[in-house]
């Protein structure tokens, strides 16, 4: 397993409440993906976009044969991570606004996004979602997480300058505050971010937004669940 600091450090909880946060997720996806494609989880062929330390590779291989559970990462720091624990997963290194993935077309049965976008520009949220598109089957779906406007009252981060961000989420549909400048492209993409369902329905142009759901262990991270959106 991966060493408590770690964990700590990667998502801002460790042991026992991490677990709990992480199973609450993994079994509302399972039961989403179930309930909106007609199939079970098991044996399906699945990818952790944002697979950071691989938590989620572990949970997900309860499903599947961890040679049919992927997971990408923009920091090598997060797949050395993953290979110093010896996950047996197969793992890719992805870019950091990615226009494709190391994958190729339709190969996933499932794919997710945990916290992932809850930290991306809209520019790097449309990216990273066309291609996605490319690399899930037509029958497929998609779960992400995302931030609602009120993240920004309950982040102590942000206490001066909430009423500022919520203003221009409802103004915009989307608020988002850099971290850094990606030293790649000198373009902002990671940071906090909330958006609204009809803000990232009008970025995600290739997915159709077909539910939602909230882990019971954290409310501010609002599950979405996407489907490609066909040409017919």
């Amino acid at each position: 397993m991966t060493d408590v600091p770690v964990q700590a450090k990667w998502t801002g909880q460790s042991g026992l409440p991490l677990m709990v946060q992480s199973i609450s997720f993994v079994r509302a996806v399972a039961d989403d993906y179930c309930r909106l494609t007609g199939r079970v989880l098991n044996d399906a062929t699945m990818l952790d976009f944002g697979c950071g330390y691989g938590r989620f590779l572990r949970l997900m291989s309860y499903y599947s044969d961890p040679k049919a559970v992927l997971g990408c990462d923009p920091l090598e720091a997060s797949l050395d991570q993953c290979r110093s624990c010896d996950i047996p997963n197969k793992l890719e290194l992805s870019d950091y606004v990615p226009e494709a993935l190391p994958f190729p077309e339709k190969t996933f049965d499932f794919a997710f996004a945990f916290s992932v976008f809850t930290h991306t520009s809209g520019m790097a949220m449309k990216a990273s979602l066309k291609a996605l598109r490319r690399v899930v089957k037509d029958d497929g779906l998609l779960a992400i997480t995302i931030r609602p406007e009120e993240y920004w009252s309950i982040n102590p981060t942000y206490a001066k300058r909430a009423e500022g961000m919520i203003a221009a989420h409802r103004a915009k549909g989307l608020a988002f505050a850099p971290h850094a400048l990606n030293t790649a492209t000198e373009v902002p993409a990671y940071g906090d971010t909330s958006v609204s369902l009809d803000k990232l329905a009008e970025i995600a142009v290739d997915w159709d937004i077909v539910g939602t759901n909230i882990s019971s262990e954290d409310f501010y991270q609002i599950i979405v669940l996407l489907k490609p959106k066909r040409d017919d």
